[in-house]
């Protein structure tokens, strides 16, 4: 029942033979100190120390089973603590309890079962307990289903178990990739697992693009600066302190992250006007606590976190999606194409999700081929708001040689080009296209893949990215 192995979940008859012996060896040797924190990897023994503010939890989770047990089975309890906690000998047991001593050892395995199922029953309602109360920390699922994420999952599982796991993590990537989606089912699976002892979700989104193509505001109290994220961390993990200042909850919280680890996400990062001030504090809270942020923007630059992007789904995966959406929304005919004929759409709107569902819900108003056709003239009100969603805050950003560039990268084939051909493309020296490069990769505007020496390296660009930039751009400007 442990909570500090790490992404183990013992079954029933494995717990209970664990604690059994654990409990057993506790009652043996109750006079020794090496002996007192033999139960405090279980979940209830973090409860009794806030309760009763003893620096044993594990003794005192047995006293208190001890109670328990005495109220069902009160011989099986004073046999417990004539023998163990009073230390007598087990003939002065027998004498005392007007039994024999065969007797004694008999009730005496009994009872420690009685006292194991007790301490078992209070751990799985404490983990019971504590996952609901995490669980609800989380916003609600963006995603009836989610395919193409459990590598990624997994990745992402394995990297927080690594001995030398990095503590903050920045999940990027274009918008609608799919980096909630991914780090929602993460944390998931964490407090499944009770990979962590506390569990913490702050989202900063404020708009959302629904199926229909409607941008909808959302988060109306979302944090908007750095120190209002801190304060919502405080108000969501100290609610056992009663109304601390600011300035403390700043300390307490502090305190709180550095002597346990905790797993928290920051959800759409890039959203703040100051968060770069926002990073380094951040790390000063993380270790041995994880923080994973989710970001449009390429983090990698302006601090220590580890990146992790967030590609594209692959064809089959998309297929897969377009086909559950389309049998989700009554749309069986599009949901029985065969692949050659879903194959359009994922042409025009490469592996996005949440390109893919606009278009699957776009289909009960029009026929795919004047969706697809939309998409590539950016036509109709949904599509230019599935742009603008993507791409519009990322585009606003750029300087005009930037946004020249990028509009330069249409000439690149589908699987996009190396450094020279780009330069080519676009007639831009090698200086210039560098420092534009770099602002485009850290926006994930553009697709930078490493060679295989430290002179080569490929650039491409998202098919979605490719309709944006025949049209919408072009009407920006």
């Amino acid at each position: 029942m442990s909570a500090k192995r790490h992404g183990t979940t013992p079954t029933e008859a494995d717990g209970k033979s664990q604690l059994y012996k654990d409990v057993q060896h506790l009652l043996k040797h109750w006079t020794k100190a090496s002996s007192n924190d033999l139960l405090d990897h279980l979940l209830i023994a973090s409860r009794v120390e806030v309760q009763h503010s003893t620096q044993s939890p594990t003794k005192r989770l047995l006293l208190d089973a001890l109670d328990a047990l005495a109220s069902n089975e009160p011989e099986l309890a004073r046999l417990l603590r004539l023998h163990f906690l009073d230390q007598m000998k087990t003939h002065e047991v027998a004498q005392r309890q007007n039994m024999a001593e065969s007797t004694v050892y008999r009730k005496q395995k009994a009872a420690i079962r009685g006292l194991t199922d007790i301490i078992y029953a209070l751990e799985c309602n404490e983990r019971q307990a504590r996952q609901l109360q995490f669980q609800r920390r989380l916003p609600p699922p963006s995603y009836a289903r989610a395919y193409g994420i459990e590598q990624h999952i997994d990745q992402l599982f394995r990297l927080l178990g690594a001995e030398n796991r990095p503590y903050l993590i920045s999940v990027e990537g274009i918008g609608g990739i799919g980096k909630t989606t991914l780090v929602h089912a993460l944390m998931r699976r964490a407090i499944e697992q009770f990979s962590f002892a506390d569990y913490g979700w702050i989202s900063l989104k404020q708009q959302r693009l629904i199926p229909d193509g409607t941008i909808e505001e959302i988060n109306p109290n979302a944090a908007k600066t750095s120190e209002q994220v801190i304060m919502a961390l405080a108000d969501q993990l100290l609610a056992d302190i009663p109304a601390p200042t600011a300035d403390r909850s700043e300390v307490i919280l502090h305190q709180r992250l550095k002597s346990r680890s905790h797993l928290l996400v920051i959800d759409n990062l890039e959203t703040l006007e100051d968060y770069h001030a926002l990073l380094p504090l951040l790390q000063k809270l993380s270790n041995p606590s994880t923080i994973i942020v989710t970001s449009r923007k390429n983090l990698e630059a302006s601090s220590a976190a580890f990146p992790y992007k967030v590609p594209e789904l692959k064809a089959a995966d998309a297929l897969k999606l377009i086909r559950y959406e389309a049998g989700s929304s009554g749309l069986g005919q599009l949901a029985a194409y065969n692949d050659a004929e879903l194959l359009p759409i994922y042409a025009v709107v490469g592996g996005n999700p949440l390109a893919l569902k606009l278009v699957v819900g776009q289909l009960t108003f029009a026929p795919l081929s004047v969706i697809l056709e939309a998409l590539k003239e950016a036509q109709g009100e949904s599509i230019e708001n599935l742009y603008t969603f993507i791409y519009q805050r990322a585009w606003d950003s750029l300087e005009s040689s930037e946004k020249e560039i990028l509009l330069g990268t249409i000439a690149l084939p589908e699987e996009g080009g190396d450094f020279a051909r780009l330069q080519r493309t676009t007639d831009t020296d090698s200086a210039a296209l560098y420092d534009a490069l770099r602002q485009l990769v850290a926006l994930n505007l553009v697709d930078r893949h490493q060679g295989d020496t430290m002179n080569s390296g490929w650039y491409r660009i998202h098919s979605l990215t490719r309709s944006f930039l025949y049209k919408q751009v072009l009407g920006w400007q």
